[in-house]
């Protein structure tokens, strides 16, 4: 690695170009420190998140890349490596996890880009027949959990019926809620 970095007890800081670094465990550093070049950080998601990335030849010819988040997990092909605390300059292995597609979707912040209706993950309206919609996907199934008066209604019905299913599957639900959801759960009585 030709990066620098500096020591902070168990954490190690990793120096990115733009007054940006990257943490790292300690006990990682002699793997990252085997990796032949930089590390820089690459945007994510327009800019409004980083990553870190390291490019490397293959057979001298073809270039590659790899996260420092993959390469620290040595996730199997198939696998994505789910940032649990939603930070992808924190790749401490106590933030990092390896899990199938289904499951880091799970670990989104609210709802998908093209959720205009109601702004609320799992939930959206039904303009024909004037109600809230609740519906969840699971390993590329969907589960419709049913129809609402409320957009709140909805959402908090959703998201209790998804982590059931979830727990039900040995998911820990306690690592796919952020602080927002956690928090609406509680103060509705539902979590």
């Amino acid at each position: 690695m030709k990066n620098n970095y500096e020591f902070r007890g168990n954490i190690t800081a990793i120096f990115l170009s733009g007054n940006l670094e990257t943490l790292i465990d300690t006990k990682d550093l002699p793997l990252v420190q085997q990796f032949p070049n930089t590390w820089f950080k690459h945007s994510h998601c327009c800019k409004c998140s980083w990553r870190v990335i390291g490019y490397f030849y293959e057979n001298r010819r073809k270039k590659r890349q790899i996260f420092l988040h993959r390469y620290i997990m040595n996730a199997p092909i198939g696998y994505e490596v789910d940032h649990i605390d939603h930070d992808s300059l924190n790749n401490c292995r106590s933030n990092l996890r390896a899990v199938t597609k289904s499951i880091n979707q799970l670990n989104r912040i609210g709802a998908q880009r093209n959720n205009k209706s109601s702004g609320l993950r799992g939930v959206s309206y039904r303009k024909d027949a004037n109600v809230w919609e609740g519906y969840f996907w699971i390993n590329n199934k969907r589960y419709h959990v049913g129809f609402f008066k409320t957009k709140e209604k909805a959402y908090v019905t959703t998201t209790a019926k998804r982590n059931l299913c979830l727990i039900s599957m040995g998911v820990s639900v306690a690592d796919l809620l952020d602080d927002t959801q956690a928090a609406r759960l509680d103060v509705t009585g539902t979590g």
